[in-house]
């Protein structure tokens, strides 16, 4: 009887170690889940960070050039009031395409709608 009662406890013993072993292992694989997934966050953060990197070069890139515009302009405030009548007149000119084209494509809407319509009532009466 005290044999068994001995192999009881250290069976049970064993299974406790092996219940903590299994708890350990448990939780090294949610800590190698959670570092895979802090891996990918922080590539994510690298391209992230790379892709603004370069945006802000180009932005600087830009922001030199117009710095150039200004100084340019400011350079030749004579020829560029020259050159404002102009380009006045040939805006107004665009906007007055502008509006004949919208004028033109309402009308080819228009006669498509009713040709589609004259081409039903013609389908219609074939059969």
């Amino acid at each position: 009887m005290d044999s068994y009662l001995y192999q009881n406890k250290v069976l049970a013993k064993k299974l406790k170690e092996l219940k903590i072993i299994e708890f350990n292992n448990q939780n090294q694989l949610k800590n190698v889940k959670r570092i895979d997934e802090t891996k990918r966050k922080i590539e994510i953060m690298d391209d992230k960070l790379r892709r603004i990197k370069n945006q802000y070069a180009y932005s600087l890139l830009q922001q030199e050039r117009l710095n150039i515009l200004i100084k340019i302009c400011k350079c030749n405030k004579t020829q560029n009031e020259e050159a404002i009548p102009p380009l006045t007149f040939e805006c107004n000119n665009f906007k007055k395409m502008i509006k004949w084209e919208k004028e033109a494509i309402e009308q080819i809407n228009r006669e498509t709608e009713e040709i589609r319509k004259i081409s039903s009532k013609f389908l219609l009466n074939c059969t």
